[in-house]
């Protein structure tokens, strides 16, 4: 059994290992857009309809740089913005299909840049990161759900 001392370690070596590797993918794609506007873009694939607030509380900046970085995928197409129906100050955002395009372009990037060096791992090594690449949206889910949403 695993001591909650070596559990820490884990989970800080975890996160460490998975925000390094994300953004040094997002380097190695060359890819024109800032990391925060296409975490925005795939976030708001998966769940169309969240609002400025809600998505600048998800990567922890400020409503203001949220609202600039909305303004300028709205102008580049990337995102449409509707007035929502409960609330006719708030704007509901979805991706348009030029959106969905970048973030499909985005993800073959990272693996072309990736697919290579899971080449060089040995078999085993390839079943373990199959395993995490498993686990890690189970364990998101279960972080969202105790911070209502938000992880």
């Amino acid at each position: 059994m695993q001591s909650d001392q070596d559990l820490a370690s884990l989970a800080v070596d975890l996160v460490s290992a998975g925000s390094h590797f994300a953004r040094a993918v997002f380097q190695a794609t060359g890819t024109e857009l800032s990391y925060v506007s296409l975490r925005v873009l795939a976030t708001l694939e998966r769940e169309p309809g969240l609002r400025v607030g809600e998505l600048a509380r998800r990567e922890g900046i400020t409503q203001p740089s949220m609202s600039q970085a909305i303004k300028r995928l709205v102008d580049d197409g990337l995102v449409d913005r509707a007035p929502a129906p409960d609330d006719a100050r708030a704007s509901e955002l979805t991706v348009t299909d030029a959106g969905r395009r970048v973030v499909r372009d985005y993800r073959d990037a990272s693996a072309r840049q990736v697919v290579p060096m899971f080449r060089d791992l040995s078999p085993g090594d390839v079943e373990t990161l199959q395993s995490a690449a498993a686990l890690l949206p189970k364990l998101t889910e279960q972080l969202r759900d105790r911070k209502g949403g938000r992880a």
